[in-house]
């Protein structure tokens, strides 16, 4: 970013502009840059400015290679409240299914699982549980739902009165998995031990305004840039 534009008086005619092209520059593999670097280095009020322009895009974006790493740092960068609106898009459950299985999208989903409350975990949770089998198929579905069991089960020992609950659920209990980890399988994932399944062509049959982004998922998963 050009240090003289970034200044008076040139700052808020620029921000201006970038606040009205923020998603397609977030989509751009220069303008990307442009947008992290504000969302690092402005206020608090222009970083507000960024993340509501982009409010009602962030599932498009989130898949996408550049956009999602503006996304991340959406969520890094801006006010609690505001990470809880971006989360709540985020976890409407088409939105959920298509990002979990997205080259790009499901680092979007585990970056979430970091940021968000205790009631969009347990929100996050519900979904993915109704959704497992599907889930669990997808190439990054399994790195999901362990990431997941692992958060909701610490928020369980963490809160007051945690023990008390966990120990009435039974040995290995977790948000997601209530009856305890060491099932008919023995000690396993949350992954091993559900049998929820819908059906493999469920996520398949999803049709949003976000592309064919669940049937182009690739068996490994690049590198995030």
């Amino acid at each position: 970013v050009c240090p003289q534009l970034t200044r008076p008086p040139y700052r808020q005619p620029v921000l201006v502009q970038i606040y009205a092209a923020c998603g397609t520059m977030a989509q751009n593999r220069y303008g990307n840059y442009v947008v992290q670097h504000l969302l690092e280095h402005s206020s608090q009020e222009e970083v507000s400015g960024i993340v509501k322009s982009m409010a009602g895009q962030y599932v498009e974006l989130g898949l996408h290679k550049f956009a999602s790493n503006v996304i991340e740092k959406c969520m890094q960068q801006c006010m609690p409240d505001e990470s809880i609106g971006i989360i709540d898009e985020l976890l409407e459950e088409r939105a959920l299914l298509a990002l979990s299985a997205d080259q790009y999208g499901n680092f979007i989903v585990q970056r979430l699982i970091d940021y968000a409350s205790s009631d969009q975990l347990s929100t996050m949770a519900t979904r993915v549980t109704a959704n497992l089998g599907d889930i669990k198929r997808c190439s990054y579905g399994p790195r999901i739902i362990e990431k997941l069991d692992m958060k909701t089960s610490f928020l369980r020992s963490t809160t007051a009165g945690a023990a008390g609950a966990v120990s009435s659920l039974g040995p290995g209990s977790t948000l997601l998995n209530p009856g305890g980890l060491q099932g008919q399988g023995g000690p396993s994932s949350f992954a091993q031990t559900s049998s929820v399944n819908l059906g493999s062509g469920h996520i398949q049959q999803q049709h949003t305004s976000w592309g064919n982004s669940l049937q182009q998922q690739q068996q490994q998963p690049p590198m995030q840039q």
